[in-house]
């Protein structure tokens, strides 16, 4: 799992300094190494469906996360990972050139690989975690603690509780997608 983690991070290279050419000739050489192997891109899907959101109860509740220190403690950066994956995947699987999650699902739109109104509701479950990530961390900096990736659900409001239950019913969505349209719907 490490190695895939560590390879897929590879399909997010960019130029920061230096001949930018060099980089659209590394990614239309990985463009066209993919080409040829259709196995490659079922394999790299099954890494998306690794994350399990922690909904029971028909989604009326939440579950800790399985690597929760304290309970309660859900890890967002694990929630977001579906959602970059899926970003990721269909646009390798399209030869596009984007790195940036939010842009990858806006090239995705445009191509028609992605229906306007999937991106919408991808991007906000992505921002509540994103949001919901970046306040925890804030707020950890300035109670001189590590900021981390955790957040307690249980010391949400309502609205943020529910925000947090629709990201991962949108989760579970992206992830039967990509189950149907990489792995024949397993």
């Amino acid at each position: 799992p490490q190695e895939l983690l560590e390879f897929s991070i590879f399909f997010d290279f960019r130029c920061v300094v230096g001949d930018v050419e060099l980089v659209h000739e590394l990614r239309r050489h990985v463009n066209d190494a993919l080409r040829p192997t259709p196995a490659f891109l079922p394999h790299f899907a099954q890494n998306s469906l690794l994350f399990k959101p922690q909904l029971r109860m028909f989604g009326r509740a939440l579950a800790d996360s399985p690597d929760a220190v304290q309970p309660g403690q859900v890890n967002l950066k694990d929630a977001m990972m579906p959602i970059v994956s899926f970003a990721r995947l269909y646009a390798l699987r399209d030869g596009l050139g984007d790195t940036n999650t939010l842009e990858r699902l806006n090239a995705l739109v445009e191509t028609g690989a992605l229906r306007e109104s999937t991106r919408d509701e991808i991007v906000i479950a992505y921002d509540v975690l994103m949001r919901l990530r970046l306040r925890q961390q804030v707020a950890a900096i300035q109670a001189g603690q590590s900021p981390d990736n955790f957040v307690n659900h249980r010391r949400l409001g309502p609205i943020e509780e529910s925000l947090l239950k629709q990201s991962f019913v949108q989760i579970e969505a992206v992830q039967k997608k990509i189950s149907y349209d990489f792995l024949g719907g397993t």
